[in-house]
């Protein structure tokens, strides 16, 4: 990376506050979901924040996040969400043609939702061989998401998915887990992390990425944030991204959720937190991994 000011990334972040030319079929203009793409880019203004990986909330989203990308060019990277469940299907697999080809989103959110959906837990099975023929033929970096326990297909399943699809890029939003949602075995009771040997492999031997939501106060790193200091040292800051949250943000109110100090305290936490980690290798958890992901700026 260069010696001028690196450019800062937020690898997860949710704006869904629309406008009625934005409603789609089946939108539910009672739900609540989150904040204004205007208190987002407000956030990230105070806290140097350049630029945000979209995450649409719901596939009801897609129309605003296409229009978000458009109207603030640079300032966001959309990743495309469809029907997790339909996503393999052949109007799955045009929705998602569609939003990269025509509409400019870079990644694709593979989150089928509830958990009872069977590609929740089934997704690397032969019936979704299409879904994953498209994304390793466009060479489409993917999200999947992670809920630590609530998941506990997930990381067995990627590692059959890469057996047959090696070239696949993946970050695993959330990363090992979400919340309270910690693997039982993760943390000993002399606070030493035991991280999955299988998880290890996938992570270091692919082009696997695991998040890191530092400083939201959803996230839990152990005592000491020693689950932050086993991830750096296991796989070392090129394996690793920071995201905010914003504003899906369980833990916060609708007031924190849009504050700059509180989103401001999150894009400084490892600079203020973990002085371990130096200021080049911050670089790449910051924002120069998501900008080799995403465009293919693999610079030093």
């Amino acid at each position: 990376m260069g010696t001028n000011r690196q450019t800062v990334i937020d690898a997860h972040a949710h704006c869904g506050v629309q406008a009625p030319q934005d409603w789609m079929p089946g939108f539910d203009v009672t739900k609540n979901r989150g904040h204004a793409s205007t208190d987002l880019l407000t956030c990230m203004d105070a806290a140097g924040v350049d630029c945000a990986v979209l995450h649409t909330n719901d596939v009801w989203g897609m129309k605003y996040a296409a229009r978000m990308i458009q109207e603030h060019d640079g300032r966001f990277i959309g990743i495309c969400k469809v029907d997790g469940s339909r996503a393999h299907t052949e109007s799955g697999l045009h929705a998602i043609q569609h939003h990269v080809q025509d509409e400019g989103f870079r990644g694709l959110y593979f989150d089928p939702w509830p958990p009872t959906e069977d590609a929740f837990t089934n997704f690397y099975t032969q019936q979704y061989r299409p879904l994953w023929d498209l994304v390793d033929q466009m060479q489409l970096p993917v999200c999947v998401v992670s809920y630590g326990i609530q998941s506990p297909d997930l990381f067995p399943g990627l590692i059959q998915l890469v057996d047959r699809y090696p070239n696949l890029t993946m970050t695993v939003v959330h990363g090992l887990y979400v919340g309270t949602s910690v693997p039982p075995d993760l943390v000993d009771e002399e606070n030493r992390v035991h991280i999955d040997p299988a998880i290890i492999e996938l992570v270091r031997n692919f082009e696997v990425s695991l998040e890191i939501l530092a400083g939201y106060p959803g996230a839990t790193f152990g005592p000491d944030d020693v689950v932050l200091h086993a991830l750096f040292d296991t796989f070392g800051p090129r394996k690793l991204l920071w995201g905010s949250e914003f504003t899906k943000a369980q833990a916060l109110s609708r007031t924190q959720a849009k504050s700059t100090v509180q989103y401001t305290s999150q894009a400084r936490y490892l600079q203020d937190h973990c002085p371990y980690i130096l200021d080049s290798d911050r670089a790449w958890i910051m924002g120069g991994n998501v900008a080799r992901i995403y465009a293919g700026d693999d610079s030093d």
